[in-house]
């Protein structure tokens, strides 16, 4: 997480049905919450934090999402077996697999820039 932070990425973090973990809130700059309680927990735990609720379903009101940037880059980074479209997405999303059973620092992370 250092070395992404130093390369200048946003770090969004979406623990969905984890515990939010203290040791990584440094380095994180946007908690995504799955539920509305989730977002009242980041809000009262993380106020110098953004936070923001990103449910599980797709909201059908959202028309239109304006990016202010020329260039933007994506990243999943989890099991492979939660990544839907995967093989759809592969040209726009670097897919990042992680096994959550383990955890482990040995193996560093590049994403492309194009």
């Amino acid at each position: 997480l250092d070395t992404l932070k130093k390369r200048g990425n946003i770090l969004c973090a979406d623990y969905v049905d984890d515990l939010e973990r203290e040791e990584l809130r440094e380095h994180i700059d946007v908690f995504v919450a799955a539920s509305i309680k989730q977002l009242l927990y980041f809000e009262a735990a993380l106020p110098d934090k953004r936070s923001c609720l990103v449910t599980h379903h797709a909201d059908p009101r959202v028309t239109s999402i304006r990016c202010q940037q020329a260039q933007a880059s994506v990243g999943y980074f989890g099991e492979l077996a939660n990544a839907r479209y995967m093989d759809e997405l592969a040209q726009i999303v670097d897919f990042v697999p992680v096994d959550t059973r383990r955890s482990s620092s040995a193996r560093s992370v590049r994403m492309s820039t194009s």
